[in-house]
């Protein structure tokens, strides 16, 4: 193990958990911003920030600092996995609304989302006017 690795890992041993957490909080954001952009997934920032602090929490929690890893290791791996979790998730209801869609006879194939909000929908370039509550 390398010197800076072994003193990343003995200050990873002095902290508590509520230390660990605040620590890692930004790196852990933008580790997930970055993740996402590599993946090219968006997300709103507020559903980022949530899931990387419920990460944090339960990752500072886990952690044993005796396993040999250090905190970002371990923290990286089960953010991934929110990560990862949270696409498939929003991927799942996003299949099932166009498929409803297609029951319906609804062409949606036009519509683009606005804001950060995935209940707020405006119309393609083809519509001059739409209102959510034609639908």
């Amino acid at each position: 193990m390398s010197s800076q690795g072994a003193s990343a890992l003995e200050r990873d041993r002095s902290l508590t958990v509520d230390e660990l957490i605040l620590e890692h909080r930004e790196n852990g954001r933008k580790l997930a911003r970055s993740m996402l952009r590599k993946w090219r997934v968006r997300m709103p920032a507020e559903e980022i920030d949530s899931i990387v602090d419920l990460t944090l929490c339960e990752a500072a929690k886990r952690f044993d600092p005796d396993k040999g890893a250090s905190f970002m290791t371990f923290f990286f791996y089960h953010l991934r996995g929110h990560l990862v979790r949270a696409v498939a998730e929003a991927t799942q209801t996003s299949n099932m609304f166009m498929a409803f869609s297609q029951n319906l006879g609804i062409d949606v194939t036009e519509w683009s989302t606005i804001g950060q909000s995935e209940n707020q929908w405006m119309p393609g370039a083809d519509h001059s006017s739409f209102d959510q509550n034609e639908i």
